[in-house]
């Protein structure tokens, strides 16, 4: 059985997949917030729930633990809790279509960009794993994202990954305004540790457990 890419940081370490926020100018669709990249499949399984946990010594926030699950087939849901300002922050992403053998996935998401939740970003992102096409476990998701306030703007989005053996996820991402950087280490099918650099400024750990319910 392949895991799913779980932590992040394509759409996506959904883990070490939640941290920046909009005190650290992460883009609309922040691959930490939305913890997108840390899914090799389309979406989260409904019989699994990924709890994490991001360590940022020199960032906004500190240390950021978070959970997510799927509430149905063509739902998951996500909250992360912010140490440093003591604040939630939440994600959610839809199915809209199905990813086949030659078609893409496309998906939709909401989720909190500032660490009070004040404020949200929304996205639509196409997805595919390009293992069928081309051998090698390759996903990318390419989309735009916007905010609810001043939604007039929107931002190029996209995520690569690579599940290497199905030990290693390494991962590059673009939130709509930085390029971040990951990579995960599968010790178990179940547990995970990984090395995220934000913003080309913030260098984090993180750790991530994948439960079956």
């Amino acid at each position: 059985m392949k895991l799913s890419a779980v932590p992040i940081l394509i759409t996506l370490l959904s883990m070490a997949p939640v941290s920046a926020v909009r005190a650290q100018e992460c883009g609309p669709n922040c691959p930490i917030c939305s913890g997108s990249v840390f899914n090799t499949e389309t979406m989260l399984s409904t019989s699994t729930i990924l709890t994490r946990v991001l360590v940022f010594p020199d960032g906004e926030e500190k240390v950021v633990s978070g959970i997510k699950m799927a509430l149905t087939s063509k739902l998951d849901f996500g909250v992360s809790y912010l140490t440093t300002s003591q604040s939630v922050i939440f994600n959610a992403r839809v199915l809209l279509l199905g990813e086949e053998e030659l078609r893409p996935g496309v998906v939709a998401g909401i989720g909190s960009v500032r660490a009070d939740a004040s404020d949200q970003s929304v996205f639509l992102s196409l997805t595919k794993n390009l293992e069928d096409v081309i051998g090698p476990p390759v996903r990318i998701s390419l989309g735009a994202a916007g905010y609810l306030r001043g939604g007039e703007k929107l931002y190029p989005i996209g995520t690569v990954s690579y599940f290497y053996k199905e030990k290693l996820l390494p991962f590059i991402s673009y939130d709509g305004l930085n390029i971040n950087y990951g990579v995960s280490w599968f010790l178990f099918e179940t547990l995970n540790i990984g090395l995220l650099y934000v913003e080309n400024r913030y260098l984090g750990l993180s750790t991530g457990l994948r439960i079956s319910r």
